[in-house]
């Protein structure tokens, strides 16, 4: 009930402000209760399969009928080991093709459902190294339009898309903010506390994944400013390494500042993890907004004396 419940919200959304949304999910959605209750136009859904369902439009299953289907093209992608940070590069090849999905002749709502029609999408790695245990394989049902390698490639993206979606709620809930625990009574009070705590783990977000992909990128070009970039560096220096030091002139990169942010939350970089992770970096951007705090205190009372 909760993807299908999810799902209409959705729906809603769309139809009460007008606006086009896609509903992803990943194979704990592939429900045909929730292909079966689509209603809005403009509201569309990314799910990636879990069954090799039988098809109402083919004597072939899933599975079967999208290995018949030529290969429309193949891409490659950096993929980054979640913890030695090692990249290779993945060259993936993209299969497509319409089905319908095919209701069991027993379901007690087999006339309600009826036979949803979609759109299957295969990305397969080739010549995977040997050293990959399990190469990359997806399939993913989209109610979206795919008649050409363009279109389906654009489905694959919505639905990479959903990995970080994840992080920031696992950040927002659990390991990172911890927003479930502060057991607030009050939906406005809620809705202040999540949307505060947001915006600090859009921006932690932001910090790590711009350290994992645009390594030479100066802090300012990230949006971080001068003053916040000295006081994280004077206290790093004074309390984890004396060796950092913050120049104006030659600004340190993304990727570095990503080190020192995440040292202050008692993190040590070291050859097989370069970089903290996102729950330490939450961590240490909350103990680092302390110390701004601190610091604006101290300036305004020097001010005011």
């Amino acid at each position: 009930m909760r993807w299908l419940n999810s799902f209409n919200a959705a729906q809603d959304f769309s139809e009460q402000h007008g606006v086009g949304t896609i509903w992803v999910a990943d194979r704990e959605a592939d429900i045909l209760d929730v292909y079966a209750a689509r209603w809005q136009q403009h509201t569309h859904l990314v799910v990636r399969d879990q069954h090799n369902r039988t098809l109402a439009n083919s004597s072939s299953k899933l599975y079967s009928l999208l290995k018949q289907q030529p290969n429309a093209g193949t891409y490659e992608i950096e993929i980054i080991h979640p913890q030695t940070l090692k990249k290779r590069s993945a060259k993936l090849a993209v299969r497509f093709c319409p089905v319908e999905v095919k209701v069991a002749s027993n379901a007690k709502h087999k006339t309600k459902l009826g036979h949803p029609a979609m759109n299957a999408i295969e990305v397969c790695e080739v010549d995977a190294p040997d050293t990959v245990d399990k190469p990359i394989r997806w399939v993913l049902l989209t109610t979206l339009p795919v008649t050409s390698f363009e279109q389906a490639l654009r489905v694959v993206r919505i639905y990479i898309k959903r990995w970080l979606v994840e992080r920031f709620h696992y950040l927002l809930k659990t390991d990172g903010a911890q927003v479930e625990q502060l057991q607030l009574e009050q939906t406005r009070s809620l809705q202040n506390v999540i949307t505060t705590y947001s915006i600090s783990i859009i921006q932690i977000i932001k910090i790590r994944y711009l350290s994992e992909n645009q390594l030479y990128m100066s802090v300012f070009d990230a949006g971080i400013e001068p003053l916040k970039c000295k006081i994280l560096y004077a206290y790093a220096q004074k309390n984890v390494k004396k060796d950092l030091v913050f120049d104006a002139d030659n600004p340190p990169t993304v990727y570095e500042y990503c080190q020192v942010l995440g040292m202050i939350g008692g993190f040590f970089p070291r050859k097989s993890q370069p970089l903290p992770g996102l729950k330490i970096l939450t961590r240490a951007s909350e103990k680092f907004n302390h110390i701004l705090g601190a610091f604006d205190v101290f300036m305004a009372k020097n001010f005011d004396s």
